[in-house]
C-alpha cells in the first residue's frame, strides 16, 4: 500500500495529476450521491420565511442576435479556441465528462511515463512532461468521447 501511495505522489507530475483526480473523484461522488435523491432524506431542518417584497413592474426589450458555437455566420470561420472545443466534442458531450476523461488519460500517462523515465531527479522541470502528455491526452479524449456523442 505504501508503494502505491509513493508511486502516486513521488515524482511531481504524478502528485499534481493525482491531486486533480482526487478533486474530480470527490466531484463525481457528490454528483452521484445527489442524483439518488437527497430530497427524500429528512435531515430535520425546517425553515419558514415570510418575505414582504414590493410589487415591481419591469419592462425589458431585448434583441439578441448572437451566434452560438455551432452557428457560424456566413463568411466567418470560428476561431482556434472554438475549433478546439468542437474537436474535443464539448457541446455535444457534457463538459465535466470531457474534462474527466481528459484528466484520466493525463493521469494514466504521467503514471506510465514517470515509471519509464526517471523524472524524480528533475525537480520542478519535471512538470514540463505534462505538456506533451496533455497533447496526447487530447487525442485520446477525442476518440474516447466520440461514441458518447450519440447518447447526448
Amino acid at each position: 500500500m505504501n508503494e502505491i501511495f509513493y508511486n502516486l505522489t513521488h515524482p511531481l507530475p504524478n502528485a499534481v495529476t493525482t491531486a486533480i483526480m482526487g478533486v474530480l473523484a470527490v466531484y463525481w461522488l457528490f454528483t452521484f450521491l445527489s442524483g439518488i435523491g437527497f430530497e427524500d432524506v429528512d435531515l430535520g431542518f425546517d425553515f419558514d420565511v415570510d418575505v414582504d417584497a414590493p410589487d415591481m413592474d419591469v419592462d425589458a426589450d431585448v434583441d439578441a442576435d448572437g451566434a452560438g458555437p455551432d452557428d457560424v455566420q456566413a463568411g466567418e470561420s470560428p476561431g482556434f479556441f472554438m475549433r478546439f472545443l468542437q474537436f474535443m466534442n464539448i457541446g455535444r458531450v457534457p463538459f465535466m465528462l470531457v474534462l474527466s476523461t481528459f484528466k484520466f488519460f493525463l493521469w494514466v500517462g504521467t503514471l506510465f511515463t514517470t515509471q519509464l523515465i526517471n523524472v524524480g531527479t528533475w525537480g520542478l522541470t519535471s512538470l514540463f512532461i505534462l505538456v506533451p502528455l496533455a497533447v496526447v491526452s487530447v487525442f485520446f479524449t477525442r476518440f474516447a468521447t466520440n461514441p458518447m456523442v450519440r447518447f447526448f
